[in-house]
């Protein structure tokens, strides 16, 4: 209630900042005594009724919310929530009665012809009144299911192995050729490897040396494996990992050369611009490591990753190039892409190299077939062979040589 005085003067006061004037506050006294002003007014009072406020009324709601269609193999997930102001009756598709939490969330999965379908969802409350969602649902959104084979994406950092403080890894992966074709894929191959000897071979990240396209040429190479490896090496101690992606070439006789980025794939140059695979060996045991592990993703048969002929010699024969048992020094285990006449390729869906793709999948762990917690080199070969001879329709045969049974890998 508003209450308002009659009678009374109304004294307005202006203040103004600095400013009095006692003239003004004078005459008003007189004038208050003059009218028999009083400190006390007992004018009647008037009450002015107190003005209500219109409270809006609540409108009764009845819809559907985030209503989301996901589609799959001829099927179709519709999911949503229903809202209302009154507790609701049903929910149907179709005149079929669909459930609904006490949430109001609601889910349910339908076929979807080839040529489409039309759903009607009718919401009903407790009063009668209702809501409808129309929803039009086509096949056009269903992903294809593909026959293709789908491969994982690398992943070196699952699990934790034992440090190798010791350990020494070289590693090279030249796809890109100055002077012959590329070999797809290898300088990515090189580059993920070099992940997997730090983290699943356990060897620290200053004992790792890569040499990816132009930076593996024949004369860096050369310098790696006779300077710097000889001189990071721990005599006796040191467990060497080398890894080499890239184009091999053998001769008639069954040398089997590496080709450097700047080689050529000429018979007549291979003993001058590319790398004898036997003395980059003997050079290796040189330094007398603890033990080497190799993995070669080359092959010897004069073809490129994609199949292509990098000899173009009349005179020459693919031969079968392959290190000689007796000729293998000591403590050294090899494990080749593939074997015999046989051209070592890519796996395109993955992007890698085949033998590289299983190679490194294998030293995840899916290897270690017995479940012991390690890896052979023995179970190591196994497991990519039988994946690379799977999905190369057995054009591809990795081979290992030297000790079958040493261990690679070891999980905490």
């Amino acid at each position: 209630m508003v209450k308002m005085r009659l009678g009374s003067y109304l004294m307005v006061s202006v203040l103004v900042a600095g400013f009095s004037h006692p003239a003004l506050s004078q005459s008003f006294s007189d004038l208050w005594k003059q009218h028999g002003g009083s400190l006390i007014d007992n004018s009647p009072t008037i009450e002015a009724p107190t003005p209500k406020i219109s409270e809006s009324k609540s409108v009764t709601q009845l819809e559907f919310r985030n209503v989301v269609v996901t589609y799959a193999d001829k099927q179709a997930a519709v999911s949503g929530q229903i809202m209302t102001a009154k507790p609701a009756s049903d929910l149907k598709l179709d005149g079929h009665n669909i459930f609904f939490s006490s949430d109001g969330f609601f889910e349910f999965t339908v076929h979807v012809p080839v040529y489409g379908r039309d759903i009607t969802l009718v919401l009903t409350d407790i009063t009668g009144q209702t809501a409808v969602e129309q929803i039009k649902l086509s096949r056009n959104n269903i992903q294809k299911i593909t026959n293709e084979p789908q491969f994982d994406t690398l992943n070196p950092i699952g699990r934790q192995t034992e440090d190798k403080p010791n350990g020494l890894a070289l590693i090279v992966g030249i796809a890109n050729y100055e002077n012959t074709l590329s070999a797809p894929f290898a300088d990515k191959d090189a580059l993920i490897f070099q992940d997997y000897a730090s983290e699943i071979f356990g060897i620290p990240e200053n004992r790792i040396k890569t040499l990816i396209n132009d930076e593996a040429d024949i004369a860096e190479i050369l310098i790696s494996v006779r300077k710097w490896l000889k001189r990071m090496t721990v005599i006796g101690q040191t467990e060497v990992i080398i890894f080499f992606a890239g184009h091999g070439l053998a001769t008639a006789s069954g040398d089997a050369y590496l080709l450097p980025f700047d080689g050529h794939a000429e018979l007549e140059l291979l003993d001058r611009t590319a790398l004898l695979q036997q003395e980059i060996f003997d050079e290796v045991a040189l330094a007398q490591p603890k033990s080497v592990t190799v993995f070669l993703d080359a092959c010897y048969t004069g073809k490129s990753r994609d199949g292509e002929v990098l000899l173009a010699d009349a005179g020459y024969r693919p031969v079968a190039a392959r290190v000689v048992e007796g000729g293998l020094p000591p403590n050294f285990t090899v494990l080749t892409a593939s074997s015999g006449l046989e051209f070592s390729g890519p796996l395109k869906e993955a992007k890698h190299g085949m033998f590289s793709y299983f190679l490194m999948r294998g030293l995840e762990g899916l290897a270690d077939l017995n479940n012991d917690q390690q890896i052979t080199a023995g179970e190591l070969i196994e497991y990519v062979r039988s994946n690379v001879t799977r999905y190369s329709a057995g054009l591809q045969t990795p081979e290992i040589q030297g000790d079958k049974s040493r261990i690679l890998v070891s999980f905490k």
